[in-house]
């Protein structure tokens, strides 16, 4: 029997990972402990990705990825970041994230790569240790960012069934199988924990689609 690769099994918690923070966000919202939790789970995060460092390559992304996590639980969810009308300075700094998400030296994401690339301005890995966290946590933090924000604009202002609507479903469809190949071509622990939750993210997006479309 093949042995299972691992970024198959690093996509598997991180589905079930992502899972489970909606509800635990909903357990805290029901306990009316929203402003302890903000706390909690914002120093947590934190409190992760300085532990990432001086760990192994692939505890130094997992911890990261989990730190994103939490990290989005306390200022997406509680603090309520992708709700354009109450931040209005949403689009702005997500802007601004995203062209240093696609830009910034060293990046391992394969799409942000090929931009570089067509641009002609790569930048190999930084020679001489690792701490991936900080970056895997940002990484984790603005793809849910920015896929809630881009579901908000579509649900909220062009509607429930409109032309953006279906581009994202659509979207999250097509790229699906072509993510799960790349996992399951992921044979190195650090990679693996690094791509799993953006690629779970991207593909719950269809999946967050069709549940409201149904509800």
């Amino acid at each position: 029997m093949k042995k299972i690769p691992a970024g198959i099994i690093a996509f598997i918690i991180s589905l079930l990972t992502l899972g489970m923070s909606f509800p635990m966000l909903g357990a805290v919202t029901n306990a009316q402990a929203d402003d302890l939790f903000f706390w909690i789970f914002g120093i947590l995060g934190v409190a992760l990705i300085a532990a990432g460092r001086g760990c192994s390559a692939a505890l130094d992304a997992w911890l990261g990825g989990i730190a994103g996590i939490l990290l989005w639980m306390a200022f997406g969810g509680i603090g309520e970041l992708d709700e354009l009308f109450t931040h209005s300075g949403t689009l702005g700094f997500i802007s601004f994230m995203t062209l240093y998400m696609i830009f910034r030296p060293g990046t391992r994401c394969d799409f942000h790569l090929a931009i570089q690339k067509a641009f002609k301005i790569e930048s190999p890995l930084p020679e001489g240790g690792h701490w991936h966290a900080p970056h895997v946590a940002l990484g984790v933090f603005w793809t849910v960012w920015i896929g809630h924000t881009l579901e908000k604009i579509a649900y909220n202002i062009l509607g429930t069934h409109s032309w953006m609507v279906w581009m994202l479903l659509i979207g999250s469809l097509v790229s699906a199988p072509f993510l799960l190949y790349k996992m399951w071509k992921t044979r190195d622990w650090a990679t693996a924990w690094a791509r799993s939750l953006p690629v779970v993210v991207i593909i719950w997006v269809a999946v967050d689609i069709l549940r409201k479309w149904n509800g």
